[in-house]
Formats: structure tokens, sequence, C-alpha cells
């Protein structure tokens, strides 16, 4: 899926090592604008730290900052266990990102 939109900020990132295989990890959460009679805000996971450090150097780099972007995503559904009852969530991880015209 794609979407154009204004990149706004990064709002939140966290990072840590995996318990299970001892790598290295970081995701940041990233908040776009659609613009349009009714504004809509959507939040992008970004995942993996070298992507991470590209998008923030890909933000920190734009010629405008409103510049309108292509960013490029996957929808997910993703299920959490605990105490035996299940939680379900929607994840929205974003892969690519361009500077695009309107």
């Amino acid at each position: 899926m794609e979407v154009k939109c204004v990149l706004k900020c990064c709002v939140d990132s966290k990072s840590g090592t995996s318990e299970r295989t001892g790598n290295q990890w970081q995701t940041d959460e990233w908040l776009a604008v659609i613009p349009g009679p009714r504004e809509k805000k959507i939040k992008f996971e970004v995942r993996g730290i070298d992507r991470c450090r590209e998008w923030q150097e890909f933000f920190n780099n734009m010629p405008e900052k409103n510049a309108p972007v292509l960013i490029r995503f996957e929808i997910d559904a993703r299920c959490i266990t605990k105490d035996g009852k299940e939680s379900w969530f929607n994840s929205v991880e974003a892969w690519n990102i361009e500077i695009t015209t309107w």
C-alpha cells in the first residue's frame, strides 16, 4: 500500500537487545498527515536500526519540512497472548519513503 502525505515528526523511538538472539533492535514511530477537507493522521512504525537511521536522515535533510512524501507500507494484525487471553492490534509498518508532488 502507499499514501501521499506530509511527514511531521518521529513521535517515539524504542531500542534494546533481544533476549532470544542477543541482537540489537530499534523501532521508531512516525506521524504523518494526509491533508484534505477532513485531515487524517497516521502513525507508521519503522523497524531496524539501519532503516530508522535512514528515515531520520531523510527527515533531517528534506528541502522543505511540509513537502509531500510517498510512503509505502504494510498493514498486519498481530496477536499478543497474556494470561491465556489474546489481544489483537494493527501494525502499520513503513518500508519506503520518497519525496513526491501533489
